[in-house]
């Protein structure tokens, strides 16, 4: 199914690379309080998403064009609470408590279209527009935004690292010919409104949820996020480090004392070119 409606949205022309990617990731979420065993209505739920994504884009060095989809399931079956446990018994962190009270067992199924134009294209400088939309029971919504990259960069477009699920994956650098290392720095400004979105909201179909017909939490629906990424690529591999600023993804007013509003983080990914 993915295959045939990505050949239909995808331009089709002989200026343009074709790729596809393929991903299995695992995102989760607890409340702030980890050792409280009683459920917690004024923070986040515990959630996990267990999921995997495919992608198409087509692209060249000024555009690209991306869809993709999600199919995964939400609950006890993502395994978020066997595999933070683990986590944390080797770093000998706080063990969580609460994951008895997670969002139920729910399937995810997710649709993503991405559209990347650049503006401005130098040997050492580009930048242009990005935007990007889902539709599904995990994510819908939407973010426009602007993005530079600066240094000795790769044609074609860097990927932003996301939390699987709330974006679209794709590889769209087209190596240098020259085969030295690629050494840049990426900076975004983009603007993302949901409609639904279950890390904030909790179950969308499944119903009984007792945090879900319970929590007291109020998303913003409309945040302003930040991101700066530096960037290391050779041939073979690549070293890549992101930082994500946002505004409050809820309304502090409704969180309990000492909960945290934002949801600033940061990613490292390692690539390996086979």
């Amino acid at each position: 199914m993915g295959k045939g409606l990505a050949r239909r949205i995808l331009p089709n022309r002989e200026d343009l690379y074709y790729r596809k990617a393929l991903i299995i990731g695992q995102n989760m979420t607890t409340p702030n309080d980890i050792e409280e065993m009683d459920i917690i209505l004024d923070d986040l739920p515990y959630m996990g998403l267990l999921a995997a994504q495919s992608s198409w884009v087509a692209f060249n060095d000024n555009e690209l064009t991306g869809f993709g989809i999600d199919v995964g399931i939400v609950g006890e079956a993502s395994l978020a609470e066997q595999v933070q446990s683990a986590v944390h018994s080797l770093i000998d962190s706080t063990d969580p408590q609460g994951w008895d009270n997670q969002l139920d067992d729910e399937p995810v199924i997710g649709f993503h279209f991405l559209r990347k134009k650049k503006l401005w294209n130098r040997p050492y400088f580009d930048g242009g527009f990005t935007a990007h939309g889902a539709v599904g029971n995990w994510l819908t919504g939407a973010d426009l935004g602007l993005e530079i990259r600066f240094g000795r960069k790769p044609d074609g477009f860097a990927y932003t690292q996301d939390p699987i699920g709330r974006g679209l994956p794709y590889d769209a650098a087209l190596p240098r010919r020259d085969g030295r290392a690629e050494i840049y720095f990426s900076l975004q400004a983009r603007a993302f409104a949901w409609a639904v979105f279950m890390p904030l909201e909790g179950n969308t179909f499944a119903s009984g949820n007792e945090w879900t017909d319970n929590n007291t939490i109020d998303p913003e629906n409309l945040a302003g996020q930040l991101l700066g990424g530096f960037h290391v690529v050779r041939n073979s591999w690549g070293l890549h480090f992101t930082w994500l600023i946002t505004t409050d993804l809820v309304d502090k007013n409704s969180l309990g004392q000492g909960r945290e509003s934002e949801g600033d983080f940061g990613t490292i990914m390692v690539e390996w070119r086979f």
